[in-house]
């Protein structure tokens, strides 16, 4: 009896993702692929993870049951095209930064959400991690295991000004010198952000939050800050955690 309640459960739950994914898809595809042309990237109506991504198992793609990936936007954006951010913190963006940007939708243990995934190229000299301001995602027995595990930093190890935050990491005292005054200031700007870092890519997203065509160049742009502000604390002789 509990076997079948749980398929019922399972059933109802695809069927209402399907249902949103189709009413939203044509419109939606349509202002994506034009918002690509005008940044200069391809766009797919289909996504497949690449190698990369899924080696650097983000947790939210590790969680849950029935990924969906639509609309993929993917290739170099050139940083000085993009909208200048409402705040300039002295920092230096590559002329051009590699992205790839999708909608994903799962099931995990608290129901359905969809939101839209920023995917950043950004090497660091650190461990993953992973920052928000709550955890959201439960995992199941559906889900993957985490290939690799990171552990909360406690609340002497973070500034006061991020003691609000939960966040994860490999490698403590080296996230401790990534959240120097600039960082820590970009994310008391983005509070609503679940924030993810493995194997070179910087992962952005709002729970539950689709970005429509119109905020994907503000966004790119807020992403490739962030990127710039993570890698200078991260070079020889960058910042310290003050």
């Amino acid at each position: 009896m509990t076997l079948v309640l749980s398929l019922i459960v399972l059933l109802v739950l695809f069927s209402g993702v399907f249902l949103i994914l189709r009413l939203n898809s044509g419109s939606r595809a349509g202002q994506l692929r034009q918002c690509a042309d005008q940044l200069g990237l391809e766009y797919r109506p289909y996504a497949a993870l690449s190698k990369a991504v899924r080696q650097a198992a983000f947790y939210v793609l590790e969680a849950g049951e029935f990924r969906h990936f639509r609309h993929l936007l993917e290739g170099s954006v050139a940083t000085d095209a993009l909208p200048a951010t409402t705040v300039d913190r002295g920092s230096k963006s590559a002329p051009s930064i590699r992205i790839n940007l999708l909608d994903y939708s799962l099931i995990h243990g608290k129901g359905t959400a969809s939101q839209t995934l920023l995917m950043l190229h950004c090497p660091l000299n650190t461990g993953r991690f992973r920052i928000e301001t709550a955890p959201w995602l439960t995992t199941d027995a559906f889900s993957e295991q985490q290939s690799q595990s990171i552990r909360p930093m406690q609340s002497g190890q973070l500034h006061p000004q991020l003691r609000h935050l939960s966040i994860c990491s490999e490698q403590p005292a080296s996230m401790a010198n990534l959240l120097h005054p600039a960082v820590r200031e970009w994310l008391l700007a983005h509070p609503h952000l679940h924030i993810e870092w493995s194997h070179g890519i910087l992962l952005l997203y709002r729970p539950h939050h689709l970005l429509s065509a119109e905020q994907l160049p503000l966004a790119l742009a807020a992403g490739c800050e962030l990127v710039a502000l993570l890698q200078q604390s991260s070079s020889p002789g960058g910042q310290t955690n003050g």
